[in-house]
């Protein structure tokens, strides 16, 4: 599937268009799904889009577009494919202007990924060829879904001020905290509690040789090595033990799911705010992508059947009509998706 970072489902909705046609002339006739500034969504591209969209919310087990009041599930599909191509056809025209292209070999490399996810060329595209859809479409999704992370990356230091960097810094010390600890790692808080009695900064490695039952550590005088206190895996109440002590300081007992831990904190940093400011606009990339896109909503028009663009949530919302009898139009392509 997709690399780990556009896999998170908080970053599915920056997915951007799935293969971008040449306008004919037949679609120089019919009005446009949407267009965004100069450039024009066409309904041949809307279509071309939504199997893919579909193939890859079937995948993360999730609907394709959130179904409005009295909607049917294909319908909010169009809305969310065509806010997809909303967002990549922003982004693709804000990357020309400024210079903004994927890295060699990272197209490649995150199709790579997503072959070894259903085991080979071969049955990605079997997989693809179920859901309607082609292996260069999905190249082109993926390829759009990477340079619209890119694009989020550079536009949001336009629109979150350093002060909102700096809150999420301090909100967020614990993602920031280096901690370098040992432990000694018994199941039961019997011999815990003895280990506790008997253990010295001058012994520890020795008792961690000797009872610790962490076999990755034991060898090693129960090192941790370094490790951040938030999102690294080891549990909560092992780091706020170990941030409660001072450098070279043992712990009495403490329990974790793992067993019963004796820690001896060896140091704790706290990472200086410019050295983790670019993951704190990568954090906020795609709240910076939005509010940018609410900037230029001046500039994106989309067919009225299919919506209206919503600034806030950078998105196609449902239009709905007071009418009780049909509450809310169909938005889909004049002509159903390839069978």
């Amino acid at each position: 599937m997709l690399p780990p970072a556009l896999l998170r489902r908080a970053l599915f909705p920056l997915l951007g268009s799935a293969l971008l046609l040449a306008p004919s002339c037949a679609n120089a006739l019919h009005p446009a799904a949407a267009t965004v500034g100069d450039a024009r969504i066409s309904d041949s591209e809307l279509r071309a889009t939504i199997p893919v969209l579909r193939f890859l919310a079937s995948v993360q087990q999730i609907q394709c577009g959130q179904t409005g009041s009295g909607e049917s599930q294909s319908s909010a599909c169009a809305r969310f494919a065509l806010s997809e191509l909303i967002q990549g056809q922003a982004a693709r025209t804000y990357a020309a202007q400024h210079g903004i292209a994927l890295p060699k070999g990272e197209l490649a490399n995150a199709l790579t990924s997503v072959e070894q996810r259903f085991g080979g060329h071969a049955q990605l595209l079997q997989q693809l060829a179920r859901a309607h859809s082609t292996y260069p479409e999905l190249a082109q999704l993926v390829s759009t879904i990477l340079l619209v992370n890119r694009v989020a990356g550079a536009v949001t230091p336009q629109v979150v001020s350093e002060q909102q960097l700096e809150q999420r810094y301090a909100q967020e010390r614990l993602q920031f905290t280096l901690v370098h600890a040992a432990h000694i790692l018994v199941r039961s808080k019997a011999l815990a509690d003895r280990i506790a009695r008997e253990v010295t900064p001058r012994n520890f490695a020795a008792l961690a040789k000797r009872f610790s039952i962490d076999p990755g550590t034991a060898p090693n005088g129960g090192d941790l090595g370094t490790f951040r206190a938030e999102g690294s895996g080891v549990p909560l109440e092992f780091v706020q033990a170990a941030l409660s002590l001072r450098p070279g300081q043992i712990s009495g007992p403490v329990h974790t799911q793992l067993g019963w831990h004796i820690i001896r904190l060896i140091s704790a940093q706290l990472i200086p705010f410019q050295q983790a400011r670019p993951q704190i606009v990568q954090q906020l990339s795609a709240q910076g992508f939005t509010e940018w896109m609410a900037r230029r909503a001046g500039g994106i028009r989309v067919n009225p059947r299919f919506g209206a663009f919503d600034p806030s949530l950078g998105r196609v919302d449902l239009v709905c009509s007071t009418s009780a009898a049909s509450p809310c139009p169909e938005p889909s392509p004049t002509a159903a998706p390839r069978p």
